[in-house]
């Protein structure tokens, strides 16, 4: 999705992506000011406005990178993760007039790592419950991983 902002952070225009990401559309999104969004951090806190990808370029004065942030879709309440970039306009006074955002929906790669952290959660809980040994040895890296039982079973610490 791409969006222009003012300097002042209002939407002058949201290409036809971005407004499906985000759950608007164009009639009620133009005008509208990012203090009326509720971005989140990763950690599912709120994300302060000051720290909102358009705000930080303007105070800044520099472009924003691969910035995370989650947003609850307005049209659906599915919450959407994007990876931002925003770069300011600037005129020949040195000030900032506009700001381009550009992102891209990362939510499935979001959801595909919190639920193999999930089950890497629950694997490591069973490995360390169980009296029996779990190991894996790659043999092509010689990596080796065990859980606490394979000492108690086989006398000596895992390689």
């Amino acid at each position: 999705g791409v969006i222009l902002h003012r300097a002042s952070t209002e939407i002058v225009y949201a290409n036809p992506m971005a407004l499906e990401l985000l759950g608007a559309n164009a009639e009620t999104i133009a005008g509208t000011p990012n203090s009326e969004w509720s971005f989140i951090n990763r950690d599912g806190l709120p994300m302060p406005v000051s720290e909102y990808p358009v705000n930080r370029v303007v105070t800044e004065r520099k472009v924003i990178h691969g910035m995370l942030f989650g947003n609850r879709r307005a049209s659906d309440g599915k919450l959407v993760w994007a990876l931002c970039s925003a770069f300011p306009i600037i005129d020949d006074s040195g000030e900032v007039t506009e700001v381009l955002t550009s992102f891209t929906d990362i939510t499935k790669i979001i959801e595909a790592e919190t639920e193999a952290n999930a089950f890497r959660q629950r694997f490591e809980l069973a490995a360390a419950a169980t009296q029996d040994a779990i190991f894996e040895w790659n043999l092509e890296t010689n990596e080796f991983w065990a859980n606490d039982a394979y000492e108690v079973i086989y006398g000596y610490r895992p390689p």
